[in-house]
């Protein structure tokens, strides 16, 4: 809710000048699960041209992949959008949902990105490695570091998940007791 302490950016957020910021939540008598309930995003987005959306909120499962899935209703067919979609989903613990959503997604924006696009298949290892296809997720997130690497590709965002798939892939399991 607006105004309380849940509702500030964390400390450690550094935002691009020129950022803006769509708050939500702002009537107590609306339940405002997705962005777009209730606030200007919408009309925001479309206003500035927008190329970019940094979706954040809690709960994941409720806020974050509402607003992911009307975003993707309001834009069907479009690989960021279900890049956003499936990333969302990935969070929320949606695993099988997440596996078909970035797929789709890395059909539609490969060839965008001159044949790969390195953020659908760095959540796909992820979400292979939480449907126990550790092999695959092994494979495919070689697969991204190898292609970084000899594009020389420097992306903030990309390095970080990147060493996400790794802790969570390349981690030894926990030992049984």
């Amino acid at each position: 809710m607006q105004g309380t302490k849940g509702a500030e950016l964390h400390s450690e957020l550094n935002l691009p000048v020129g950022s803006l910021v769509i708050r939500k939540g702002a009537d107590r008598r609306i339940e405002a699960r997705s962005a777009f309930t209730e606030s200007k995003l919408l009309e925001t987005l479309q206003r500035f041209s927008v190329e970019r959306v940094y979706i954040c909120g809690v709960p994941t499962e409720l806020t974050v992949l509402e607003t992911a899935l009307e975003a993707n209703s309001l834009n069907p067919g479009r690989g960021y959008v279900l890049n956003i979609l499936g990333i969302a989903q990935y969070r929320a613990q949606k695993y099988q949902e997440a596996l078909a959503t970035l797929t789709h997604a890395e059909k539609l924006n490969a060839p965008l990105y001159g044949g790969v696009s390195f953020r659908d298949p760095v959540f796909l290892a992820m979400t292979h490695f939480q449907l126990n296809s550790k092999t695959k997720a092994a494979g495919l997130l070689e697969k991204v570091k190898a292609l970084a690497k000899t594009k020389k590709v420097r992306n903030a965002d990309l390095e970080r998940f990147i060493k996400e798939a790794e802790t969570l892939i390349e981690s030894p399991p926990p030992e049984k007791k």
